[in-house]
């Protein structure tokens, strides 16, 4: 349970460092308490206190875990609609959806 909790806290900690700008003063300062409690719990024997520390640390980063997820669900839906890209019409009437450097072309065999 204790490494659970430890590692719980370092990867909270690595996405916090990462994406913490992304989530307001009042979330990041709920995730960093509850780290707090998290290890300040490790260091006891109350194996009950620490697994509802864990639940709070796991309640506060599922926080960070939305926002991250909407701003890459945001930065993903807006990819997908750039000029030229595979979603972008090509007026082509095959159904491929996306360029890939085909060229239809006629061609006729000369003989030497």
């Amino acid at each position: 349970l204790k490494n659970r909790a430890e590692a719980m806290v370092h990867q909270t900690r690595k996405s916090l460092d990462e994406h913490g700008d992304k989530v307001s003063p009042e979330i990041r300062g709920n995730i960093e308490s509850a780290i707090s409690s998290v290890e300040e719990k490790v260091k006891g024997d109350d194996k009950d206190a620490l697994e509802r520390a864990i639940s709070e640390l796991e309640t506060a980063s599922m926080e960070l875990g939305k926002v991250v997820y909407e701003a890459a669900q945001a930065e993903g839906a807006g990819a997908g609609q750039t000029p030229g890209g595979a979603d972008a019409p090509d007026g082509d009437d095959n159904g491929s959806g996306g360029s890939d450097d085909v060229v239809d072309a006629e061609f006729e065999v000369k003989e030497d």
